[in-house]
């Protein structure tokens, strides 16, 4: 058994997996095996995995397209290593990652470490509301410390990092795959609930909540050990990027299948997030600390909807369905929820956002300043998210 599984899902990305690869391969760890499940590609990803003769390479090819949780799980059933971690064909782990993981996890005796990302934009984009260049790094601020949080904890901070809870310590972090390390026996555990543990839309969301209910010991290490990819092929669907498109984008992952843990039933991002989250507070009710207030629930998805307009996607549909759902809830949820959405400054917020857009962002801008370091590859010498991760290896 190796200590650690690097599962690495692929579908069409021969030109960018193996810099993923390299960036695991060049660990200074190298009790590790990686687990690349090819999900139908139709592009050269197989030649390109063959040229990897590293005998710590499994290799995984599906005769078929499979769905994005598809081919996670077909990565997690192959995985053999005691600690298990994801990472995305288009992203690289710091080069010392796995090592400085591992001596955490012997030092805290860690069920899930989870740590922070670093972002490499390959062509321009935005941090927060902030415009970033091609080619350059941003390095959110670190202390470097480790926090525990117990059971309630963690799952407190899963759902308050989501609007549906109270704010807990600014020091947790939530796992999204890539950006934490699990035990096997978290994973098991999960899996026990739910057979195959990614067939939720959208899976990080439902392993997120389902990780805080099922480990013993949740830590958080405040410091960038991954590298996230920002491209303008990313598959990550987005508003900006979807427009109108982003429904059909969601109804297509959703395959059929009914939101059957929020009261709202239409297919966009965040009400689909809050039905994985949900159905994991469904599979482990047994072990749930607190309840959920519903006014927060309606308040943010208005929230999303209203930005959701802003940016071209017609609401006109799921605005009429969260008025009728509204309607059928208690009086103190009504009341609640139309106290804040009629809240003066709620409506100015959302004036000032639609109308002058401009002095939005510059607001949203100064209330992120400071919050990270930001590195240009030209005058860095990286070009590339591998080379990105090198440069953050030598500056952690």
């Amino acid at each position: 058994m190796p200590h650690f599984s690097v599962i690495i899902p692929t579908y069409n990305r021969a030109h960018l997996l193996p810099m993923a690869i390299e960036s695991v391969l060049q660990q200074s760890f190298e009790d590790f095996e990686i687990v690349i499940s090819n999900g139908g590609s139709t592009d050269n990803t197989g030649d390109v995995v063959k040229q990897f003769s590293d005998p710590r390479i499994k290799y995984f090819e599906s005769a078929k397209r499979l769905s994005v949780g598809d081919n996670y799980q077909t990565g997690l059933e192959n995985a053999s290593g005691e600690y298990i971690t994801f990472l995305s064909d288009d992203d690289a782990f710091s080069l010392n990652t796995i090592k400085e993981v591992e001596e955490a996890i012997r030092g805290h005796e860690c069920d899930v470490l989870v740590f922070k990302s670093a972002f490499y934009f390959d062509s321009e984009g935005t941090y927060g509301a902030v415009p970033v260049r091609q080619n350059s790094l941003v390095v959110p601020n670190h202390t470097g410390e480790v926090t525990k949080f117990s059971r309630d904890e963690a799952i407190k901070g899963v759902f308050s990092n989501f609007g549906l809870g109270d704010q807990v310590n600014k020091r947790f972090n939530v796992s999204y795959l890539a950006n934490a390390v699990y035990h096997r026996s978290v994973l098991t555990k999960i899996s026990q609930q739910r057979p195959k543990v990614f067939d939720l839309t959208p899976a990080d969301g439902y392993l997120a909540a389902a990780v805080a209910f099922a480990a013993d010991s949740y830590y958080c290490w405040d410091k960038p050990l991954h590298v996230w990819t920002d491209w303008a092929e990313n598959a990550t669907a987005t508003a900006e990027k979807k427009g109108d498109g982003l429904r059909n984008h969601y109804e297509s992952l959703l395959q059929g299948n009914a939101l059957m843990n929020v009261p709202l039933k239409f297919a966009l991002p965040l009400n689909c997030t809050y039905n994985s989250l949900l159905t994991a507070k469904d599979d482990f009710t047994n072990e749930y600390p607190f309840d959920i207030n519903w006014a927060d629930y309606y308040f943010n998805v208005h929230q999303d909807l209203m930005f959701l307009k802003r940016v071209g996607v017609k609401i006109d549909l799921e605005v009429k369905e969260w008025h009728a759902s509204l309607s059928g809830e208690s009086p103190r949820v009504r009341d609640e929820v139309q106290q804040r959405t009629g809240d003066l400054l709620y409506r100015l917020k959302n004036v000032v956002v639609e109308r002058f857009p401009r002095l939005a962002t510059s607001l949203r801008r100064r209330r992120s300043s400071g919050d990270y370091e930001y590195y240009l590859g030209n005058s860095k010498g990286f070009e590339n998210v591998l080379e990105s991760a090198r440069f953050l290896t030598k500056l952690l």
